[in-house]
């Protein structure tokens, strides 16, 4: 049986696959270690399955170039895993060739928004997880319509094709290799930074400083001064500033402690102490910038209640990921040089 999480299984050590036929003999080729894939009513799915010998056997013959991997996984274990997605998409959808742009928007905003658990904490995947899934099942659509639906306008780049895809160009950090690849209009999602450091005292000033050089929106420009403030008053870490909740701010206010969920799962909560000219303008905050922006969120529909987090979207009230304060504080250290 195929599990809810896998939808696909290697092939064993001693797999032979047919490799080209003549009339006098069958040819094999040695195919250990290939993922067959499934539907998730445990049916093979040929398509995936055929993309990924391919795909597999490309990888096997320059396995010696710079940046291949080893022949025994890596880099086609993770593709199938990538491809399971779309997979998933695919059977709720009647195939491959059913889907159309409001799928790919939808199926997107799913994976970005979907939660480790009910706590609505931690998100189950990050940006660039994000990006990897949606780029290995658009590229897999590419290849399922020129090899079965040629004639089909299921996928491109011209305004009649039900999938709509963008070419995009990018650059290597590192290395500074140029490359092209292929995205959708939805799938807008920053990259976030790699180098991820603490922040000094004096660094966080230097980034106040910034803030209005950024963005111009006065809701933002609160926010960000406040997660700073909350950075710098508690010496949390980015995901225990963006768990903190409205309640936690004024039982600082009572207290003169502040609970943060520690980061480090076998210390659950931990109190820090803070003073009050710390908590006065996130309070501020609080009754005036957030809440407007609640106000203005229930009233045109966008989100149904308060949800309670201190820091949220301008846009859709929800919670912010550690992700966007590790973007902002990026473009801030930018500005500030």
């Amino acid at each position: 049986m195929i599990s809810d999480t896998q939808l696909w299984r290697k092939t064993s050590s001693d797999c032979r696959l047919v490799d080209r036929i003549t009339l006098e003999k069958v040819f094999t080729i040695s195919s250990p270690d290939i993922p067959v894939m499934f539907w998730p009513d445990g049916c093979v799915c040929w398509p995936a399955t055929i993309h990924m010998v391919e795909e597999t056997h490309a990888y096997r013959n320059n396995y010696n170039k710079k940046g291949i991997r080893n022949t025994r996984g890596g880099t086609h274990i993770t593709n199938a895993s990538n491809l399971s997605f779309i997979i998933r998409l695919a059977h709720k959808r009647s195939g491959f060739g059913s889907l159309c742009d409001n799928d790919i928007e939808n199926w997107i905003l799913e994976l970005k928004d979907e939660y480790k658990d009910s706590s609505h904490r931690h998100k189950k995947r990050s940006s660039r997880q994000v990006r990897k899934i949606v780029h290995k099942g658009l590229n897999f659509l590419l290849w399922y319509q020129s090899n079965y639906l040629p004639e089909d306008k299921l996928i491109g780049f011209k305004k009649d094709c039900r999938i709509r895809i963008e070419k995009k160009s990018g650059q290597a950090t590192k290395s500074g290799f140029k490359f092209d690849y292929i995205s959708h209009r939805y799938l807008i999602i920053e990259d976030t930074p790699r180098d991820i450091k603490p922040i000094s005292g004096k660094n966080i000033t230097e980034l106040y400083n910034c803030i209005r050089k950024v963005t111009n929106n006065k809701f933002v420009i609160k926010r960000d001064e406040n997660i700073l403030r909350m950075l710098e008053a508690t010496g949390g870490r980015r995901i225990e500033v963006r768990d903190l909740k409205v309640e936690d701010i004024y039982a600082a206010k009572q207290t003169g402690y502040i609970t943060l969920e520690s980061a480090k799962s076998n210390i659950g909560q931990r109190k820090i102490p803070i003073a009050e000219e710390w908590i006065n303008p996130v309070i501020v905050y609080i009754r005036s910038t957030r809440q407007k922006l609640i106000n203005k969120l229930l009233k045109e529909k966008k989100i149904l209640k308060d949800n309670g987090a201190l820091f949220v979207s301008l846009t859709t009230g929800r919670p912010l990921s550690e992700e966007t304060i590790t973007k902002m504080i990026s473009r801030l250290r930018r500005f500030s040089n």
